[in-house]
């Protein structure tokens, strides 16, 4: 489920769609700001058969949505331009051939950024970064350069992309594994040539793994903080919500909230900042 405002046009009202998939079908709905209450619009996009969609992406005035799904059961990067009530019209105007995973749009338009998934002859998972140049008018992408290459190797690894500060000044990714019953992943941030679309070296943020099984770890990144939270099954005593501010590294929180502080829920888990 991901939500976006959206002005099709110069003349149109402001529009809050949010978008639901399910399986490979593209549900749209139109948000009533006052309400919260939403109205399915459009008909439903059918994205492919046989491999389920992955994260997709708006461009910030939501004329186009960028969506890494199935074209005939086959991975790839599609292109829809939507209409007045900002529902993706098909066909797609563009395909992209590739094992696309995610996509972030950068706040200010001007690139885009594909995390790709393949496996090497030696059943390693290689990500990429792909960095697109997006065309003002058509919403259309075009490959500048694969930035990086992760390899994450055989199991239980992963990279993913998680988006940008909101001036698009900075990218961040995370890099994680559930190996040995635990897991979570390490939080790093690029910052972004606004000119070319080129990441600068990566920056370590934050620690966001836990130690074994029942436990588990949270991050969100704010433009002037970052929140951290950690979960214990069973003993909420030892969950906590910390906030820090937004530097590499962060050694000590401005705010620590334990769960005597939480106690709706006993512990916090899967949030987000808006």
């Amino acid at each position: 489920v991901q939500s976006f405002e959206a002005a099709p046009t110069a003349c149109a009202a402001v529009v809050e769609a949010l978008y639901v998939v399910g399986g490979t079908t593209l549900t749209t709905y139109n948000v009533n700001p006052q309400t919260g209450q939403v109205e399915t619009v459009g008909t439903p996009l059918n994205l492919g058969s046989g491999v389920a969609s992955s994260p997709l992406a708006s461009s910030p005035d939501g004329h186009f949505l960028y969506v890494p799904c199935c074209i005939s059961g086959t991975q790839a990067l599609s292109v829809y331009a939507t209409d007045a009530k900002a529902v993706p019209q098909a066909p797609a105007i563009q395909v992209i051939p590739g094992n696309f995973v995610k996509i972030v749009v950068d706040p200010n338009g001007r690139f885009a950024y594909g995390l790709s998934l393949e496996q090497d002859e030696n059943y390693n998972q290689i990500y990429s970064v792909h960095i697109f140049e997006i065309a003002a008018v058509s919403g259309k992408l075009t490959e500048v350069k694969i930035e990086h290459r992760y390899n994450e190797g055989t199991c239980c690894a992963w990279f993913n992309l998680d988006g940008f500060d909101s001036k698009g000044a900075r990218l961040y990714d995370d890099e994680g594994s559930d190996l040995g019953g635990g897991g979570g992943s390490l939080w790093y941030e690029q910052q972004v040539d606004p000119k070319t679309g080129d990441l600068g070296k990566r920056v370590f943020l934050i620690n966001g793994s836990y130690a074994g099984q029942g436990q588990y770890a949270s991050v969100a990144l704010g433009d002037k903080v970052i929140l951290l939270s950690q979960t214990v099954d069973g003993n909420p005593s030892e969950s906590w919500l910390d906030v820090y501010p937004h530097v590499p590294n962060p050694q000590s929180p401005l705010i620590h909230c334990t769960t005597s502080m939480l106690n709706v829920c006993g512990y916090v888990n899967g949030f987000q900042l808006d």
